[in-house]
């Protein structure tokens, strides 16, 4: 009898471990070749410029393929404002030109609840008719590395847009790729927000800051907003980050540029941003 047991016993070492080797060719992945981010698959399918749509292959590493459903006469028109994702394997998820969402197979994505019209993204488009996005980054899409379903797109305001009295805020929808649905999309804040967002990993290599730069008609601000998109979903929150320069929004003006060099430091534990600042140079950029 305690032959038996202890035989059982072998028995079940043996399966555990059979099982555990199982296991690890399951849940095994495939790493990208390349350390660089841009040749990753996910980042393999571009939207960009006048419509122009390229792919990198699922390696996100071969000689870029350029679609022949871009340049003029496009089903998918775009000027500035424009993003696309790519999931795991490569495959084009969805692109936009901050107005108009499209899935990988190029049919249009209804934004909002199925039950009435399609709604326009956010982003901001000269006018309220505009059909393609007027921010020069106007439109970012990202998702969390836990969630393969959810993909957040985040959209700004425009200077024209500005200059006509629009001002929508900085918005973000959720796209699903389980149901090929848009949320609505949702302002965070109450402030109008310039052309500029970007993101960049927490510290703990996991959560992602969203950031962006506050604007005030007729008004200087120097107010960075930054937001975590956390595994449990978008902490609407921010870190408001009160350094740098000036950011002046203006219902008329003739010069577009500003005349700036800063040296930054964002920190991504915190979502804040340090600044070291030439005290020489123009310290209001207008946008």
């Amino acid at each position: 009898m305690n032959f038996f047991l202890n035989k059982k016993g072998v028995l079940l070492v043996v399966c555990i471990v059979i099982l555990s080797a199982f296991n690890k060719t399951l849940f095994a992945q495939t790493c990208p070749s390349s350390q660089n981010q841009s040749q990753w698959p996910t980042h393999s399918n571009w939207f960009f410029g006048q419509a122009q749509m390229m792919n990198f292959g699922a390696t996100g590493t071969g000689a870029p393929s350029v679609s022949t459903k871009v340049g003029p006469g496009s089903p998918y028109p775009a000027y500035e404002s424009c993003a696309s994702a790519s999931d795991e394997d490569g495959n084009l998820v969805i692109y936009t030109n901050g107005v108009k969402l499209w899935n990988g197979n190029g049919e249009e994505v209804h934004v909002g609840p199925t039950s009435g019209a399609s709604q326009r993204l956010k982003a901001g488009a000269e006018n309220p008719t505009g059909n393609t996005g007027s921010a020069v980054q106007g439109v970012l899409i990202t998702k969390h590395p836990l969630n393969d379903n959810d993909y957040y797109i985040f959209t700004t305001d425009d200077a024209i847009g500005g200059i006509n009295g629009i001002t929508y805020g900085f918005n973000y929808s959720i796209y699903s790729k389980a149901d090929d649905t848009c949320s609505a999309p949702q302002r965070i804040g109450a402030f109008r927000a310039t052309e500029q967002v970007s993101a960049t990993f927490h510290k703990n290599g996991l959560d992602i800051w969203v950031v962006t730069h506050e604007a005030i008609i007729d008004a200087a601000t120097k107010n960075y907003h930054s937001y975590l998109l956390e595994c449990s979903g978008l902490n609407t929150t921010p870190v408001v980050s009160d350094v740098g320069f000036n950011v002046r929004s203006r219902t008329q003006f003739t010069n577009w540029a500003g005349n700036l060099v800063n040296a930054s430091e964002f920190s991504n534990e915190r979502g804040a941003i340090e600044f070291q600042q030439n005290a020489t140079l123009e310290t209001t950029i207008k946008a």
